[in-house]
């Protein structure tokens, strides 16, 4: 499942599954990733304010002991989504840098 909120990057996320042989894989317009599913992994390449604004649906749509692996982030903001995922259940296992690029994994560790 792919979700976006911009129209080209959907359409440009679809010409890349057509041309990957990708047939598996669900793309939706929408502005947050709430939603119903349950899932192993997330992957969000996306700035602060919109992980910020989704860390609550991303821990709900986790199986327990998911993973979320979260760039696209600055090592100014680690503080920051690192605090509020774990009031949402998340907890930072592994992070990564490149220059001021930050990834984080984060697993979800509470028992539902």
């Amino acid at each position: 499942m792919a979700i976006d909120n911009d129209f080209q990057s959907i359409k440009n996320a679809t010409e890349n599954f057509i041309s990957n042989d990708c047939k598996k894989i669900e793309i939706t317009q929408a502005s947050s990733a709430k939603g119903n599913n349950r899932c192993d992994i997330i992957l969000s390449n996306i700035v602060k304010t919109v992980i910020l604004e989704n860390v609550e649906a991303f821990d709900q749509q986790l199986i327990e002991g998911g993973v979320i692996l979260l760039s696209g982030l600055l090592e100014d903001d680690q503080d920051e989504v690192v605090k509020s995922a774990e009031k949402n259940g998340l907890i930072l296992s592994k992070k990564t840098r490149k220059e001021n690029w930050l990834g984080l994994q984060l697993i979800q560790g509470t028992a539902r």
